[in-house]
């Protein structure tokens, strides 16, 4: 039998470094990095919240208004400040941080990063609840949001590790990533 969810991990030499979370957007980065974060006696950080609090506009204003340069150079800001000054979290990276090549070298250097990974057909339907909420997504055809997520995971799998989370609720996909955490300390 597993742990139990609320069972508190070690994460050994982790234990110094953020853990930042990336992915495409709808597969649960926030709500398995709430748990995450619980799971390791961490403070949860979601980087768009952290955005919008920065810039006082919610990301959809900001994108309707044509500041997704704005937004973008503040993500890069925020993410900077949490990584080099708070004690070590769990930060869920909006979908698109990862793919900035500076974002990545700068997680290197602080943070671990995990990849939470989707198939495409398992991750869609939940995008298509989603398309309201996500700017990004409010103007793209079925294609085009694929050939997003496919652009974009190239740059998500080169995260410190990878993990196939399913759609079986926030708690499986917890005890997937911790279990694929502690395999990958194991090594």
């Amino acid at each position: 039998m597993g742990r139990s969810p609320n069972e508190p991990i070690d994460l050994g030499f982790l234990q110094d470094r953020s853990i930042a979370l990336c992915g495409f957007m709808g597969v649960g980065k926030t709500s398995v990095g709430k748990k995450l974060a619980f799971r390791t006696g961490r403070t949860f950080i979601d980087l768009d919240a952290a955005i919008v609090d920065r810039l006082g506009r919610s990301i959809p204003e900001i994108f309707a208004s044509g500041d997704e340069p704005l937004f973008r150079t503040t993500e890069s800001s925020v993410l900077a400040d949490l990584v080099m000054k708070e004690p070590p979290s769990v930060i869920a990276l909006g979908g698109g941080a990862y793919v900035d090549p500076a974002t990545r070298d700068l997680l290197r250097e602080r943070a671990f990063v995990i990849h939470l990974d989707q198939s495409w057909e398992a991750l869609y339907p939940a995008l298509s609840r989603l398309r309201e909420s996500r700017p990004l997504l409010q103007n793209l055809s079925a294609d085009q949001i694929k050939q997003l997520y496919e652009q974009r995971r190239k740059s998500y799998l080169l995260a410190d590790l990878s993990v196939e989370i399913p759609r079986a609720g926030v708690w499986v996909a917890t005890r997937t990533v911790v279990s694929a955490v502690s395999e990958f300390l194991k090594r």
